[in-house]
């Protein structure tokens, strides 16, 4: 008995491995000012309890405020002249928040089981309870301020801790840093934003090899995808099916993290697009092909979700059949087995 009980929590287990948690989703719970949302490129009405869809785009006016909540009562504000993301439209019940420029606060609660994440155009923020600062320039780099518990910082150049009282900053195209200075926020995004008007060609030259970093990761991606129909082609058991599952989680969470970053990093480019078309012509040029190649990048990374998708069904119906197997073999072992002959005679004697 105890080992079928053990047989049935493996099940479980592994049922938890290949069907998704469900994710949570998010609600106005306060706004002050100016603010705006579109979906589906349509403009749609903020009020209090507006539910918040994977892809919708916020964006507040000066002096304006708006509080998103999620179920579990962990708190993005954004605050004035900024403009979020929440999930993709790429991604099915998204809900994570991508800071395209501005500034967002966070007071999040700890999770029993894996993490919030924010997204901005260099870095991901992955958050398990923490009050926190994200701010991002006009040119797309990032700022990381903690006030409490612990945030993993991770982009595709390397991946940091931050504690408490501790900042970090990344630039596009470049691994997060711990900062020395104690800069307030205003005027490391003023020194930031005067940077992009005077030197815009370097940041030109960053985002060409981001987008070019993304382009060799979706390659690798691609190439990996037959390595995981192969495992669970092969899983023939419980232990290589786990296997199979923990890999093809791994795979498909790389995959989120750089479609996220890639449509946070175009949406900036986008920004900086219209900033220059007017001024600077060249620059414009420049920055708009950055962009173009940003859009096609994103077509392959959506193909590479789709393909991993496809791999997690072929995993789902391979547990099925597998465990089902067991299952039906165990019933007609029972079923044949006489429990007259194995019950113990009593001598009454």
């Amino acid at each position: 008995m105890i080992k079928e009980k053990g047989m049935m929590i493996a099940i479980v287990v592994c049922t938890m491995l290949i069907v998704p948690l469900q994710l949570m989703a998010l609600s106005v719970s306060f706004y002050i000012g100016d603010v705006s949302a579109v979906r589906d490129n349509k403009k749609i009405d903020i009020t209090m309890g507006t539910e918040i869809n994977s892809g919708d785009s916020i964006k507040t006016g000066a002096k304006s405020t708006v509080e998103l909540v999620y179920q579990d009562g962990s708190k993005i504000t954004v605050l004035e002249k900024s403009t979020v993301r929440v999930g993709s439209q790429n991604i099915k019940d998204s809900d994570s928040i991508s800071l395209i420029s501005g500034n967002i606060t966070g007071k999040f609660e700890k999770l029993k089981k894996g993490s919030h994440k924010v997204y901005t155009p260099t870095i991901i923020c992955a958050v398990r309870g923490t009050e926190f600062t994200v701010s991002v320039s006009d040119g797309g780099d990032s700022r990381i301020d903690l006030a409490e518990g612990k945030l993993a910082l991770d982009n595709p150049y390397g991946s940091m801790e931050l504690n408490p009282d501790e900042r970090a900053d990344t630039i596009v195209s470049q691994k997060p840093e711990k900062a020395a200075d104690d800069s307030t926020v205003e005027n490391w995004q003023a020194e930031k934003n005067k940077e992009l008007v005077e030197n815009p060609e370097e940041k030109s030259d960053q985002y060409d090899a981001h987008v070019s970093t993304f382009r060799v990761r979706n390659k690798s991606t691609s190439d990996s995808m037959d390595t995981y129909k192969k495992m669970v082609k092969k899983a023939g058991d419980q232990k290589s099916l786990e296997k199979a599952g923990e890999n093809i989680d791994t795979a498909e969470e790389s995959i989120q993290n750089d479609l996220l970053l890639n449509e946070a990093s175009s949406a900036s480019l986008e920004n900086i697009m219209k900033d220059f078309e007017a001024r600077n012509n060249s620059i414009y040029k420049k920055f708009k092909k950055l962009k173009e190649e940003s859009n096609k990048v994103l077509e392959q990374q959506k193909k590479n979700y789709e393909a991993i998708q496809a791999v997690r069904e072929a995993h789902r119906k391979a547990y099925e059949k597998i465990m089902g197997k067991f299952q039906n073999d165990r019933n007609q072992i029972l079923n044949d087995l006489n429990m007259g002959d194995v019950k113990p005679k009593i001598d009454n004697k």
